[in-house]
């Protein structure tokens, strides 16, 4: 037994005693880099000094880190994922809907640059998925 008192092989082994086999403790682990991109509560991207880097610019999931810890252990991302992603989604349109595809661009590859507006915004062909679509 574990420290916990959990059994950690139990006694009804799958195999013939009499088979060549190797055992191995199964334990989970810290697998994923400490870290990630910045973020604020709302998942801006965050430089070092705290502040916003790019106006629309976000992340969540694996690739952030920094609102609940320096990033997550075990379960943690999926809950990142959906949370973040549901709140950033749901409120993006609002946040950024005086934002101006020049202002962003410009902001990335310097003063002069211009972006294309998208032929059909997002908010507009956004539209609900199924439980079963999402199952696939």
């Amino acid at each position: 037994q574990d420290e916990f008192g959990r059994t950690v092989f139990p006694d009804h082994w799958p195999i013939e005693w009499d088979e060549d086999f190797y055992v191995g403790k199964i334990v989970p682990v810290i697998h994923y880099t400490m870290g990630g991109i910045a973020i604020d509560p709302d998942g801006h991207v965050l430089a070092e000094d705290g502040n916003v880097t790019i106006p629309g610019l976000y992340a969540i999931g694996e690739a952030s880190g920094g609102v609940h810890g320096d990033n997550r252990l075990a379960g943690n991302s999926l809950l990142e994922c959906t949370v973040f992603g549901r709140h950033v989604g749901l409120t993006l349109p609002v946040r950024e809907r005086d934002s101006k595809p020049t202002q962003v661009a410009s902001t990335i590859a310097g003063p002069g640059a211009s972006a294309a507006p998208a032929s059909t915004p997002p908010a507009k062909a956004a539209r609900a998925i199924s439980a079963e679509e999402l199952a696939g």
